[in-house]
């Protein structure tokens, strides 16, 4: 009789650590591949399909000399400066028919390993922090040897394509990959390593090596039109309390133009170029924004051809930078007319917000930054790691991010790049963990700190140069993918992912798509067995839908459990285990916009009880608002002969949590389909047992 018993405790994922815990599925376990391990694929060994001699085309050098015979199957060609077609990639059909969308190059001699390896879902990780994709599409170049290991990724992120076949998809305007990773070996237990990721926008008339190409470009459709409008929106960035938020002290703006043959520099307050205010409460003279109040700063680039008497003055415009005087909990978002979705409405995007959620006035700032459009997203950092060092085992991350952006225009050649905020030109990420067992003891050490500005989604622009800064979709493409159930599908729709199998393109009735396809059942932790269907409904699949679970089903048939009853780690105190979560978010180790630590002490006290003691501490650096928690775990485990698995479990916690920590869970009321549903993190542990 086929018997559903549901998902299990498993031991092993009974560690109390703040960093992100995903079980391992699928490929993943299949193949051996740890969550975050660096994909590197020098050293796997490949076989031919056939002999070269037996099929293919003839290839000669540009002397005549012969070559090989092979097939052209994949050519990725950027030819600058060109009107037209500057970037052109080729799949043809041989790509997706006769190699299965996986090109692999490789060769090796004693300890030197190379390959080069193209393809539409490659499983490629760099760090934990920078890249990690499970359908990464586009190439990656690999070497190996006894000390070194380097890899290489490429891509035309904005349409890779799957098939283009027999022309090739030929744009203008793009966004391309570079990025890499190196290791090098020092000794039997340390490890150092360096990575680099970079997005950028391109346009095909620019000169191939003009400027500096990892800042990226405008597009040929941002530069058509000049920017005439400028709004920027100040608001509480903790508004739940209702007080102490944005106070504006005062505003002002710099315009670097041209009057006539002369390049200048204007003070909006000097000339009489000041924006219109509105919202928000004005008290004792000042404007404040409490709750959801907003102040809005809206500049009119007409006006400066008036004050100016000089209708060229917005052509001229090659720079604008903004001065605020801001006290308390502000938060600063800015849009213009050129800064918009598809149907032309404005989107507002973070500029800077206030540390912690100060409402005393200690905290007066100006905060100056330059106005532009995004066009390009570089990550950088080192990695160091240490196996069985003195007995510890140590992993470090830093990493620093920069967004660029460059103020639109067509009448300036060389336009200006620009990142976060002057003085505060990027954001940081870094964490770090440390382990050591000695004897029956053992203890581990974790600590965190990520901006909430670092971003690893950078905008991408489609053929023509638009960019939807509203629909993530289109026009947003994921270093880190969210990808909670660690399965072949990312949980984001983004365009030319699409994972599908086999099976489903035949039950969909379709092909693979180039709008992209994601996941429509993630449930972390609930598929043990990894069939791709939820432990807790195993009678339903993609040809039968069941709408009740097993433990709604005959109890004579299904044993399962109910999922509040499976024991777990909740150390950000929200109610669910935290395995089973799942969000909407990249799955970095640690959440963004956080900092703090997490210690425990273990002992093994005999072979089956196992006694652990620690403290938990988190603090948003946005917000006046942490998590500290204590806590003590029991766990027994044996077999007995007569009566089977014994399993003991329990957790004293002494919490004081007040940090939202809301999820995206898969959720299935008997008689209906299973669907995500938003769950708010009820903060029931804001000071208890």
């Amino acid at each position: 009789m086929y018997r559903s018993e549901g998902p299990k405790t498993l031991l092993s994922n009974v560690d109390p650590s703040v960093q992100k815990r995903y079980l391992p599925q699928d490929l993943y376990q299949e193949y051996q591949w740890q969550t975050w391990q660096y994909t590197n694929y020098a050293g796997n060994p490949y076989q031919r399909y056939v002999e070269p001699s037996l099929w293919g085309d003839y290839f000669y050098d540009v002397y005549g000399n012969f070559l090989t015979r092979g097939w052209l199957v994949y050519d990725w060609t950027e030819d600058h400066p060109r009107i037209s077609e500057g970037s052109r990639v080729l799949k043809r059909g041989a790509y997706a028919g006769f190699f299965s969308s996986l090109i692999v190059a490789s060769d090796q001699k004693g300890q030197y390993s190379f390959s080069i390896s193209v393809g539409d879902e490659l499983v490629t990780t760099l760090t934990p922090m920078t890249f990690r994709k499970s359908v990464y599409n586009g190439a990656q170049v690999d070497f190996m040897s006894d000390a070194i290991e380097l890899t290489g990724i490429f891509s035309r992120i904005s349409a890779p394509g799957f098939i283009t076949d027999p022309n090739p998809a030929s744009f203008n305007n793009y966004t391309n990959l570079i990025g890499g990773r190196t290791t090098i070996q020092l000794g039997d237990a340390i490890t150092l390593g360096g990575v680099f990721v970079n997005s950028h926008n391109g346009r095909g008339t620019v000169e191939s090596f003009e400027g500096n190409p990892f800042k990226g470009e405008l597009t040929s459709l941002q530069l058509q039109n000049q920017i005439t409008a400028i709004v920027i929106r100040l608001s509480d960035d903790s508004p739940a309390d209702g007080i102490g938020g944005s106070v504006l002290l005062a505003d002002n703006v710099e315009i670097a133009t041209a009057i006539g043959d002369r390049d200048t520099v204007l003070v909006g307050n000097e000339i009489g170029f000041t924006p219109q205010r509105q919202g928000g409460t004005i008290i004792e003279g000042v404007r404040t924004a409490n709750g959801t109040e907003q102040i809005t700063l809206r500049y009119d680039l007409n006006d400066l051809a008036v004050i100016l008497d000089d209708k060229d003055a917005i052509n001229n415009i090659r720079d604008l930078r903004f001065r605020l005087v801001l006290v308390n909990d502000y938060r600063i978002e800015i849009t213009s007319d050129q800064q918009t979705n598809f149907e032309g409405q404005p989107v507002f995007l973070l500029m800077a917000q206030a540390e912690g959620n100060i409402q005393d006035g200690s905290n007066k700032r100006e905060v100056v930054f330059n106005y532009g459009l995004p066009t390009a997203n570089q990550l950088a950092g080192f990695t160091i790691e240490a196996r069985d060092f003195l007995g510890f085992d140590f992993y470090t991350e830093f990493d620093v991010n920069h967004q660029y952006r460059k103020y639109p225009n067509r009448r300036v050649q060389t336009h200006k790049a620009y990142s976060g905020l002057v003085g505060d030109e990027n954001a940081k990420a870094w964490m770090m963990n440390l382990s050591k067992s000695v004897f029956s003891w053992s203890f581990f050490v974790e600590g965190f700190y990520m901006d909430e500005a670092y971003n690893t989604s950078p905008f991408i622009s489609d053929g023509s140069g638009r960019i939807d800064y509203e629909d993530g979709t289109r026009s947003i493409y994921d270093f880190v993918d969210d990808n909670d159930d660690q399965d072949r599908k990312p949980d984001q729709k983004r365009r030319y992912q699409d994972p599908r199998t086999g099976e489903e393109f035949r039950v969909a009735r379709t092909g693979r798509s180039a709008e992209g396809f994601a996941d429509e059942a993630v449930f972390p932790g609930w598929d043990q067995n990894n069939d791709f269907i939820s432990d807790f409904n195993q009678n339903s699949n993609i040809f039968s839908e069941n709408r009740f679970p097993d433990y709604e089903e005959p109890f004579l048939r299904y044993g399962s459990d109910r999922p509040e009853y499976l024991f777990g780690i909740d150390l950000n105190n929200n109610g669910w285990v935290d395995q089973f979560e799942n969000d909407n978010l990249p799955d970095y180790p640690y959440k963004r916009d956080r900092k703090g630590y997490n210690l425990y002490v273990r002992n093994q006290a005999t072979p089956h009880l196992q006694l652990t003691a620690g403290q938990a501490r988190e603090q948003l650096l946005s917000d006046n608002r942490q998590n500290l928690t204590t806590y003590a775990l029991v766990s027994f485990e044996k077999e007995y002969a007569r009566i089977g698995r014994v399993q003991v479990f329990d957790m004293f916690k002494k919490a004081a949590d007040n940090i939202q920590d809301d999820l995206f869970q898969w959720v299935q009321v008997p008689g209906l389909p299973g669907s995500h549903q938003a769950i708010d993190d009820p903060l029931f542990a804001q000071d208890t047992y």
